[in-house]
């Protein structure tokens, strides 16, 4: 078994506590901390109405925060995608969407303490609803004080069901690595300063021509 309710980290977690007294989820008191035996990772699932998702989270989230701030762990909105549009719609209509994830923390951005990592067009769905007095309860799993090749994991396999670009899935693992590459291609030129790979992507580099 892959995942069981661990209810020793719901105790101990204080992130969890506050998430609970912040987001007021549907299902509280009753929610436990779920552990991800394949990385020890603790989350929950749950539903939380669209006023507290809004208000409280963000989608502008670091993949290092602590060290690679400026990299992005989610893709650009792709607004022109006929699926977007629809969700855009379902939305307006009363849609109660799922399979938002996110982890809670408060080590940076403590206004918005749920960093959106999967389902950035379902939340921009909700946003847009919510100016038009459209309040649901929509499904959010929430991971707590997640270690760094905890939360690339998560990252990875949040964007798995939306075919996860060559480039993103590269500069994830290059993030976990650390910035010495990024930071060795902006030294010499290859990229410009403060730019990520992924804005590189149009030029083919060969490693043989620029290292040798």
């Amino acid at each position: 078994m892959s995942s069981q309710i661990d209810q020793n980290a719901s105790m101990q977690s204080e992130n969890f506590s506050k998430f609970l007294e912040q987001f007021s989820p549907l299902e509280a008191p009753h929610i436990l901390l779920i552990t991800d035996h394949r990385t020890g990772a603790h989350y929950c699932e749950c539903h939380v109405k669209a006023n507290k998702i809004i208000a409280l989270s963000t989608t502008d989230v670091p993949l290092d925060p602590e060290e690679q701030a400026e990299y992005r762990a989610n893709r650009e909105i792709v607004e022109n995608a006929p699926a977007y549009a629809r969700m855009m719609e379902d939305a307006k209509q009363r849609r109660s969407f799922s399979n938002i994830v996110g982890e809670f923390t408060l080590e940076f951005d403590k206004p918005h303490p749920l960093k959106i990592i999967g389902g950035q067009h379902r939340f921009e769905a909700i946003r847009a609803a919510l100016a038009h007095g459209i309040d649901e309860y929509h499904g959010v799993k929430v991971y707590f004080d997640l270690k760094m090749d905890q939360r690339l994991d998560v990252q990875l396999i949040s964007n798995t069901n939306i075919a996860i670009s060559g480039d993103l899935f590269d500069r994830m693992h290059e993030t976990a690595m650390g910035p010495q590459l990024r930071d060795w291609f902006q030294s010499v030129g290859m990229l410009n300063s403060g730019q990520d790979f992924a804005a590189a992507a149009p030029y083919q580099f060969s490693w043989q021509e620029h290292l040798s």
